[in-house]
């Protein structure tokens, strides 16, 4: 006997030529929002160790705790602080959140190297 041939409309969609080239594109990174997850959790960890260092410099220096050759390095650190802090507050604005990253980066970077080297002079 004979099967009769289905006669309601696909559901399945053709692929056209034009379809064809793209379809590689979709799956192209499958780990993207992993990746993006990580990094922002990088950044908010950077600046999060930004400003604790800063609020440490700012108490150190509020103290009196801190003369001469080591003032300097505080003041970077609680500049990266305050820049750290500026980084949550600028989500809206994707190119300044990320020059304040970026300066909150430097500046306690700079300001723990000038911490350590006045630290080995004595």
């Amino acid at each position: 006997m004979a099967r009769k041939r289905n006669r309601r409309p696909s559901t399945r969609q053709h692929d056209t030529a034009a379809s064809r080239p793209e379809a590689p594109t979709e799956r192209e990174n499958p780990f993207a929002g992993v990746q993006r997850t990580g990094l922002w959790n990088l950044q908010i960890l950077a600046a999060a160790l930004s400003i604790a260092l800063g609020i440490l410099s700012v108490l150190t220096i509020s103290q009196g705790g801190v003369s001469g050759v080591r003032l300097v390095p505080h003041l970077m650190c609680a500049v990266g602080a305050v820049c750290g802090a500026g980084f949550f507050f600028s989500k809206p604005y994707p190119a300044l959140m990320r020059s304040l990253q970026i300066a909150a980066a430097a500046f306690t970077v700079l300001g723990v190297g000038g911490l350590v080297i006045a630290a080995g002079s004595g």
